[in-house]
C-alpha cells in the first residue's frame, strides 16, 4: 500500500519529519505545522500516482480546521486517514486536535 505519512513540525524526538516505532523502525514523514493544508498536499499527492491510506502521528498538534480538512479527505477523496496521538495534556485538558478528533471520527 502507498501510505502518506505526517507528523507534527514540534516533534523532532527522533529528527525532524521522522515517524519511529518503540521497536525501532522509522520512517520519512511529511512535516504539518498551524498553516498546513491537509486536502491541498493529499490531492497533490494523489495526483501523482496512487494512495491507499494516510497517517497522522501526533494529532495532537492537528488544529480544529485541519481536522475538518481530513474529514474532507475521507468523505470527498475516498482515502481512509488514520491519526495516532494524545487525548490529553499533563493537566488532563483536552488538546484541540484530540477533542475535533473525538467529535468527528468514524
Amino acid at each position: 500500500m502507498t501510505v502518506a505519512i505526517y507528523t507534527a513540525a514540534l516533534d523532532n524526538r527522533y529528527g525532524l519529519g521522522k515517524v519511529s516505532s518503540r521497536i525501532g523502525l522509522a520512517m520519512d514523514a511529511h512535516i504539518f505545522n498551524g498553516s498546513f493544508n491537509f486536502v491541498s498536499h493529499i490531492t497533490q499527492l494523489k495526483a501523482q500516482g496512487r494512495l491507499d491510506c494516510v497517517l497522522i502521528d501526533e494529532a495532537q498538534f492537528l488544529s480544529k480546521a485541519q481536522v475538518r480538512q481530513l474529514t474532507d479527505v475521507v468523505d470527498n477523496l475516498h482515502i481512509p486517514v488514520l491519526a495516532f496521538g494524545l487525548r490529553t495534556d499533563f493537566l488532563g485538558e483536552t488538546f484541540a486536535g484530540s477533542q475535533a478528533l473525538l467529535a468527528w471520527a468514524d
